[in-house]
């Protein structure tokens, strides 16, 4: 709830963000705020590519962000708002938002039962997620990311967007200018209907489109082919040792002859995990000191480890903006290929600013609530009136996490089950942080009550062309709950001496 994070002085839960914040000082602390997704998605094709279009759906679903953090991340508690053929929609998808989502949130309230006591609770719309082409169709901007209107949050036309590499606040887009010009919006948005909210002064973006499905997919070629060997490079990323929940995203390495401008065939996951560890991956072949793209990888380690941070304080901030201009001149220089999605990154800091952690308004966990209904079209093999089958699936599926919702004990329950899901035997975990240098453990065991079994680790130094800490255990043993640990992540130890943390800390 809002009054968890009122005296919060880091962003890190949407509510410890500046739009939140405002109407909490507006309308009292009363209110469910609602994260709302849309996407489209190939829910089946059975006649394959030649009608792909045919069988394309729009998924749109909404999470109630006064949830625990850890719960509304759950694909169990991603509700469906409803699914249509995307060519259906196109034909008035305005229309359509204005008879569904709008007319459903305008004017919403409900009554609460909390100890005993009835309270009037407001629904409002925090903020909207989907990638750069669903945001620019919900925003009613035009679809088109280049020429003088490039960007929907800034004034910068494309050869700004591939050029300049510092944000100021007057440059950014007013509602006024929504409002009153027609240059770069399409159709008046319906969303803007809503009561407090507008897709000008609510700006959205995601990071995993713009970099770990976009940018990054560009970068990465830049950097491989940077060394003089690219066969030590292909064998360094095939061999390395991935393990635990990395394991489960495993990067493939390119031959080289099939390297082109981009590097295809990784999901954001694998991407995600590919770029975080490459420091440690590549190391050993020594990159010269004049390598400019290893150079380049090093700082956009500290910004992914930002941009993935559950807590950033106003310092991190600052880094982040001078870092991502040094990033973005640097791959500049080196001759990279830039589009919209890396100019996003200079909006970041704001949109944190707004809504607190990006982490929290990414489409990574919307995009698996697609996935149950892909399977279930794939064993159905009818294609009749398929959105009414999907949704009607979905709903019966809900309709058994509803009743396990009613429960008195079912948030701590189900936070229980997760941290018992995440914390396994020899995973290592940060105990605390002492002088900004954290102190690690190992789990050896884990009780049935979910206590931790730890053996200490000793911090030995930062290594900063691995990006990783290393570490070696003492035989000294401690006991803690999840809760009692500084963060709630788990790592894995490789190379019998590295650790790689999972965002940064400070």
């Amino acid at each position: 709830m809002p009054y968890k994070y009122r005296n919060s002085t880091v962003l890190s839960h949407p509510f410890t963000g500046s739009r939140a914040r405002n109407l909490v000082a507006k309308f009292g602390e009363n209110i469910l705020f609602l994260q709302v997704y849309m996407d489209a998605y190939g829910a089946s094709n059975p006649l394959q590519r030649s009608t792909a279009s045919v069988y394309n759906i729009t998924g749109c679903y909404f999470r109630i962000l006064n949830l625990p953090l850890m719960v509304q991340s759950m694909t169990d508690h991603i509700f469906l708002f409803f699914l249509a053929f995307t060519r259906d929609l196109k034909e008035d998808f305005h229309g359509t938002l204005r008879h569904t989502i709008v007319n459903q949130l305008k004017d919403l309230t409900i009554n609460v039962n909390i100890n005993g006591i009835d309270h009037h609770f407001k629904v409002l719309l925090l903020n909207i997620v989907g990638d750069n082409l669903g945001l620019n169709q919900s925003g009613g901007y035009k679809e088109y990311f280049r020429g003088d209107n490039a960007c929907r949050i800034c004034t910068f036309n494309y050869e700004e967007v591939c050029s300049l590499f510092h944000m100021t606040e007057d440059r950014i887009r007013s509602v006024e200018s929504y409002d009153n010009e027609n240059v770069f919006v399409k159709e008046k948005s319906a969303l803007n209907d809503l009561d407090h909210f507008h897709v000008q002064d609510c700006p959205s973006v995601d990071m995993m489109h713009d970099l770990f499905e976009g940018h990054l997919k560009y970068m990465l070629p830049v950097l491989l082919t940077s060394f003089d060997n690219y066969t030590s490079v292909y064998n360094a990323i095939s061999s390395f040792p991935f393990h635990g929940k990395e394991a489960a995203n495993l990067p493939r390495p390119v031959q080289q002859q099939y390297l082109g401008e981009q590097l295809k065939g990784m999901t954001a996951s694998t991407m995600l995990n590919f770029v975080r560890f490459l420091p440690l991956i590549l190391a050993d072949l020594n990159p010269s000191d004049d390598n400019e793209a290893w150079k380049m990888l090093l700082v956009f380690q500290e910004i992914l480890d930002i941009l993935m941070s559950f807590e950033i304080t106003e310092s991190m901030l600052q880094r982040l903006e001078i870092k991502v201009t040094e990033y973005l001149t640097s791959y500049k220089q080196l001759g990279g290929k830039l589009t919209i999605k890396p100019h996003y990154m200079l909006h970041y800091p704001m949109i944190i600013r707004k809504y607190g952690a990006i982490r929290h308004s990414w489409a990574m966990r919307f995009e698996a609530k697609h996935q149950p209904s892909t399977i279930y079209s794939g064993i159905n093999r009818c294609f009749k009136s398929l959105c009414m089958t999907l949704a009607t699936k979905n709903q019966y599926s809900f309709c058994e996490i509803l009743t396990k919702m009613k429960s008195d004990n079912y948030i701590n329950e189900t936070i229980k089950n997760q941290q018992r899901k995440k914390f396994k035997r020899n995973e290592y975990v940060i105990l605390e942080c002492q002088n900004n240098i954290p102190l690690f453990g190992r789990i050896y065991d884990v009780r049935e009550d979910g206590i931790l079994l730890i053996f200490k680790m000793q911090t030995e130094n930062f290594d900063p062309k691995r990006y990783c800490y290393s570490v070696k255990e003492t035989p000294e043993t401690i006991v803690k709950t999840p809760d009692e640990l500084f963060v709630q992540e788990t790592m894995r130890l490789y190379k019998h001496k590295y650790i790689r943390l999972p965002y940064a800390l400070f």
